[in-house]
């Protein structure tokens, strides 16, 4: 925590000074004595040699006009992820073994739609509530 020797604070308001001296931090010493404090730097504070280097930013393709981009993307119907039930499958909520069988099934072609739309949404799949 940053603090600020109260009479350079008066000090400065008070002559109007603009040097940041008035504004060093004090180092914390445990003491009540604000006057005994020596002022704290930052050029005290050990610093490195040299910044490192930044990795080098990579950029996509340049798209020609984005306006026209955003609005063909904004006239599509997208939904947002397909949903699977299993009761529009004929499975019982709690029927963990024929849950776990149908995803063993279809396993391609959910990874299929997860990689199409992002996710897929199981509804009523006892089998997604534990781990």
């Amino acid at each position: 925590m940053v603090k600020f020797s109260i009479p350079a604070v008066a000090v400065a308001i008070g002559a109007g000074l603009s040097s940041t001296y008035a504004f060093a931090p004090v180092a914390n010493t445990g003491a009540r004595s604000v006057a005994s404090s020596a002022p704290l730097f930052m050029s005290s504070v050990a610093a490195p040699e040299q910044s490192p280097l930044a990795p080098l930013t990579v950029w996509g393709d340049r798209i020609p006009d984005i306006i026209e981009s955003q609005n063909e993307l904004k006239s599509r119907k997208m939904d947002f992820a397909p949903t699977i039930k299993s009761s529009d499958l004929g499975l019982a909520s709690d029927d963990k073994e024929g849950q776990l069988a149908y995803v063993r099934e279809h396993a391609m072609e959910i990874k299929q739609q997860m990689v199409d739309n992002g996710a897929v949404i199981f509804r009523e799949f006892d089998l997604m509530k534990e781990q």
